[in-house]
């Protein structure tokens, strides 16, 4: 769009297909050129108007005709807008030489450019004059110089005598015709002692009419090939009537307009205003710095004020005398500062600034908002209201489309956008703008923009006396402060809807605070009295049901969901929550079930089949657990908790490791900070012997979330596997002080203290574990003894470790999984060395269980019959079976191990 805006980047064709009311202009400027010819007498002229009157595009324009009409007698020199370089006479006629290399290259031209780089001042000019004086007469050709800003090239040259001597040039060599462009009469041209007075014919370009804005637009949309403005131009052109008092027939304003109604580009018009008007600052600065205290404050108020005003109405505004304001207005007035605005009827005169641009300008330097007064006024004047309802929903449901797709920067554009369109609506529908703008700012977590809608909602409906809107007010204001973790500011909001509105939405949002807060008993009363408000309103029940679920009240949080099912038997979330409460008792049947009903009532739910995989999981029925998990997948590929639940099947129960790997890598892809995911892919990692790697997604787990307790846990038992003790302590000390009850972290605590020889610490960490064991997991017992064994026969404290064996025998109650412990406990005596107590410990089992029983544990006791003699007729006398196992023990002798 900003093309538009900046003519030297359109093309030649565009420029004139949209040209309007400048063509007489143009016209006759090139019939001036052509007559003067190659020895024709010349006259200057200087085109004004403010900024955006198209003076670019018409010295555009005459630079494409010249070389259209053939005129072969002159060459176009048009120097770009702002010649920052030009700050000398001299260098005016380099910067001449240097287009001319550009169209018209030579190796003479090419040395003298070179030797004009280290001339003086006086040489540079005269050098310059002298070649073009030559390239005049044998091309027979003369130099037409378009100056844009030309006051700007008058004033960086700035002295008298370099000025005097290019009207010299201009008067005598016969060298150049200058077309130039003012945005307003400059000294140097209208002083009467200057060199210039009265040498240019001035051409005062004029605002647009009515009937010439009318043709801009529909030449404009023609060309753009807006057919649906082109149809309906006639029920548009009354409302083209209504902008121009806005425009005061600026062209360049005139197409931002345009750019607003065909595409609503109201943000970009907004950057392309902003940044033209940033370009003029320093220009409007000087213009209003030179004016005298008096006329400065008067001009000033002016700009600011809502329109055109009469003489008596700016006395009141600025305080000064009306004597005085009006012989300073007078003075304003011939300086082309204001003017008389255009009326009807005569009965008093309003007078306004003369330049539209610069109250534009005055304006955005004062607001407050982002939003420009001057675009909101045009929406205003342009759309009726209907429209602007309409340009809400489309505008609406653009941003949905952009949020779901993850275009956050497009979709907060269209919140800026829709604030145009709230400030300019002044019906009732403002009100829901305004809140529809405050959920999208909260949505992007933009909480102060949000604040600050907040703050206006309620203040217009306050002056409104709109009770429902102001509570609506206060509801935003509890969603803020839900967003800033601020609860207890949440609950301050929701009383001071409930002060205004005592209705059962208002009672479940203040239950939903107080649970927040722990005040789980406030919490249920409010739910009570929305329900008692509304019996049959199934988002209470629910929340109910939640709550007493997570205050372990089983039985009354399962009586909430089925009358929340009972009231809405489709209600999907009911049926899951449900579902999860009876997996939680252990009705495994009666979860799936419900699970399965959610899936009925939604196949595409990938909550509930992920869910449903995880009690498949739990139920050993893995191949339906892996099937839920990749149906979840199937319909969002992006559910990463779906992938990680797939990868922890694959590595916990079906040990597909390399399948593990992958889904727990599209979880951390999907989501990176997914701490569970990192650290059960550590601990994957763990058992391929990819230690490096296990360690690193073991950390990565506690940077994401350093109250991790697992992730701490796995960990520290990495490090004690790996043999740095002092490490796993800090880790597994970690783990214990965010999770003082998990018997894990306490018994892995207990082996690394006994491998650090610190006999009492150890005990101690035993203790607690036989604690937490007795309380919570008696079938832990048996493990926890070999605990003791194993402090108890590192400290050489024997007979006090046999008799822990025997305890260990007293507690079991799973034969399978005590021989799975005693195996690895007495292989890891052997491979430390501990020989004597190892063959011990044997001695003690197959007392307490008898022969037959430590026939199992037969490969031990060769082994260490072997370490003790390494008489190798004692491996060859074995079958070769056992032979192979006994090699396995002794091969890992030596080698420290878990214990």
């Amino acid at each position: 769009m900003v093309y538009k805006f900046n003519p030297t980047l359109i093309k030649p064709e565009e420029l004139r297909e949209t040209l309007v009311a400048r063509e007489p202009l143009i016209g006759r400027l090139l019939k001036k050129i052509k007559e003067s010819g190659i020895n024709g007498s010349l006259t200057h002229h200087i085109l004004v108007g403010p900024r955006g009157m198209g003076k670019t595009h018409i010295l555009l324009l005459i630079h494409y005709g010249i070389k259209e009409e053939n005129l072969k007698e002159w060459i176009p020199i048009k120097l770009s807008e702002e010649e920052y370089s030009v700050s000398t006479l001299g260098d005016l006629f380099l910067r001449v030489l240097e287009e001319l290399m550009e169209s018209h290259p030579s190796e003479e031209l090419m040395n003298l450019l070179e030797k004009l780089k280290i001339s003086s001042e006086e040489e540079l000019v005269e050098y310059s004059l002298e070649f073009m004086k030559k390239f005049r007469k044998k091309n027979k050709k003369r130099f037409l110089l378009l100056l844009d800003n030309i006051h700007l090239t008058f004033q960086q040259i700035g002295d008298e005598a370099q000025i005097g001597r290019l009207r010299e040039v201009l008067m005598k060599d016969d060298l150049f015709m200058i077309i130039g462009a003012t945005p307003t009469l400059f000294n140097e041209i209208i002083d009467y002692n200057a060199p210039f007075y009265n040498f240019f014919e001035i051409e005062n370009l004029s605002e647009l009419s009515l009937e010439e804005s009318k043709h801009l637009i529909l030449k404009r949309a023609e060309y753009d090939k807006h057919e649906n403005i082109v149809k309906d131009f006639d029920n548009y052109a009354p409302r083209i009537k209504a902008i121009l008092h806005l425009t005061g027939g600026n062209p360049r304003l005139i197409l931002m307009f345009y750019e607003i109604i065909t595409e609503f580009g109201v943000l970009e018009v907004q950057t392309e205003l902003k940044k033209l008007l940033d370009e003029l600052t320093p220009y409007y600065q000087a213009k209003i710095e030179i004016l005298p205290p008096q006329q400065r404050k008067i001009f000033d108020t002016m700009a600011l004020m809502d329109g055109p005003a009469t003489q008596t109405e700016i006395t009141e505004k600025t305080r000064i005398s009306r004597s005085t304001v009006i012989s300073q207005m007078k003075r304003l007035f011939e300086m082309g500062y204001v003017r008389p605005a255009k009326q009807k009827r005569r009965k008093y005169v309003l007078y306004e600034i003369s330049e539209r641009l610069f109250r534009i300008w005055r304006e955005m330097r004062t607001a407050k908002s982002e939003r420009t007064k001057f675009l909101v006024k045009f929406l205003e004047v342009w759309y009726t209201p209907g429209e602007l309802y309409d340009e809400f929903k489309k505008l609406k449901t653009e941003y949905g489309e952009h949020y779901k797709k993850g275009d956050v920067a497009q979709a907060k554009k269209i919140i800026e956008q829709l604030g145009y369109v709230q400030d300019a609506v002044k019906t009732e529908k403002w009100f829901e703008i305004c809140e529809h703008r405050i959920e999208k700012l909260l949505e992007m977590k933009d909480l102060k923009a949000a604040e600050e809608e907040i703050e206006k909602l309620k203040s217009k409906a306050r002056k409104e006396d709109n009770k429902k809107e102001l509570a609506k007010a206060y509801l935003c204001d509890c969603r803020l402060w839900y967003h800033r973790k601020d609860p207890s500011k949440a609950l301050d909001a929701i009383n001071n809807v409930l002060a205004i509105t005592p209705d059962s939405d208002i009672w479940f949002i203040k239950g939903n605070a107080l649970s927040i807060l722990k005040r789980y008993d406030e919490a249920e009363k409010a739910y009570r009295e929305a329900i008692r408000i509304t019996p049959e309103y199934v988002e209470v029940h629910m929340a109910l049901g939640i709550l007493f679920e997570k205050l372990e009240k089983y039985d009354e949080a399962e009586k909430e969901f089925r009358e929340t099912i009972k009231i809405n038997p489709k209600y999907g979330d009911a049926h899951h929550n449900l579902g999860n409460l009876l997996k939680i008792l252990r009705r495994y049947d009666e979860a799936e079930k419900e699970y399965l009903d959610v899936i009925r009532i939604n196949p595409e739910d990938e909550e509930a089949h992920n869910n449903l995989g995880i009690l498949l999981a739990e139920l050993k029925r893995y191949d339906g657990a892996e099937r839920e998990f990749r149906e979840a997948i199937e319909i969002n590929s992006e559910y990463a908790q779906a992938h990680y639940n797939l990868g922890l099947l694959f590595h916990e129960n079906l040990k597909r490791y390399e399948e593990a790997e992958k889904e727990y890598r599209k979880a951390t892809r999907i989501n990176p900070d997914y701490g569970w995911a990192h650290d059960n892919l550590g601990n994957l990692l763990q058992n391929l012997k990819r230690f490096d790697e296990a360690e690193k997604s073991h950390r990565k787990a506690i940077r994401i979330n350093p109250n991790h307790a697992n992730a701490h846990y796995n960990l520290g038992n990495l490090l004690r596997n790996l043999g740095k003790y002092n490490e796993a302590l800090e880790f597994l000390n970690n783990a214990i002080k965010l999770n003082p009850k998990d018997m894990d972290s306490w018994f892995n605590r207990s082996i690394v203290l006994t491998k650090l020889t610190n006999y009492d610490e150890s005990l101690k960490s035993a203790n607690k574990t036989l604690s937490i064991a007795k309380e919570t997991d008696k079938k832990q017992l048996p493990r926890v003894m070999l605990l003791f064994v194993n402090i108890h026969a590192h400290f050489d404290e024997y007979k006090k470790a046999e008799q822990y064996i025997r305890k260990a025998f007293e507690y079991e109650t799973d034969e399978k999984k005590l021989n799975s412990l005693l195996f690895s406990f007495i292989a890891d005596l052997i491979s430390e060395g501990m020989l004597e107590f190892a063959s011990s410990a044997l001695k003690t089992i197959e007392e307490v269980k008898g022969r037959e029983y430590a026939e199992l544990f037969a490969p031990f006791s060769i082994a260490v019959k072997y370490l003790k003699t390494r008489d190798d007729e004692i491996l060859d006398r074995i079958h070769p079976e056992v032979r192979e196992i006994v090699e396995e023990i002794i091969k890992k002798t030596g080698k420290n191990k878990k214990g």
